[in-house]
């Protein structure tokens, strides 16, 4: 069986600088003052291979963060991950494309929303989102 994990982040990266939003794997540089962004991390699998072939299961999760001053809706968020969704899991039968590998399904296994307020009644709003692949190694 081969490593998959960093041409499914290049896949991410590629797949999320589509939409137009900076995106980063792990974590934002420290000098970033964009009004969104986008991190994904926290790539882990697991071994679902049959005696033939060489399959996982990953998951990942893509987190995106909106800052307004004030009052923060929440709509760039939902906007941003409408963004994400077209970008990695349009429908079922398009999927995001990895180097050396079939992806064969697809799934949002968690959406969770979380607000917070920073310093200077600046008002972030975050999404976790995480899709669970299942894969084929070529």
């Amino acid at each position: 069986m081969n490593d998959i994990n960093y041409q499914l982040r290049v896949s991410y990266k590629t797949a999320l600088d589509s939409t137009g939003i900076p995106s980063y794997y792990q974590e934002a540089p420290p000098n970033v003052k964009h009004d969104q962004y986008i991190i994904f991390r926290s790539i882990s699998g697991r071994d679902e291979s049959a005696k033939c072939g060489a399959d996982v299961k990953t998951s990942v999760t893509v987190e995106i963060h909106t800052r307004q001053s004030v009052v923060n809706s929440g709509s760039l968020a939902d906007l941003a991950a409408d963004l994400v969704f077209g970008a990695i899991y349009p429908d079922k039968s398009n999927r995001i494309q990895v180097v050396g590998a079939d992806v064969l399904a697809t799934e949002m296994t968690m959406d969770e929303t979380i607000d917070w307020k920073v310093n200077g009644g600046e008002k972030w709003i975050s999404r976790y989102i995480t899709f669970q692949h299942y894969i084929n190694i070529l």
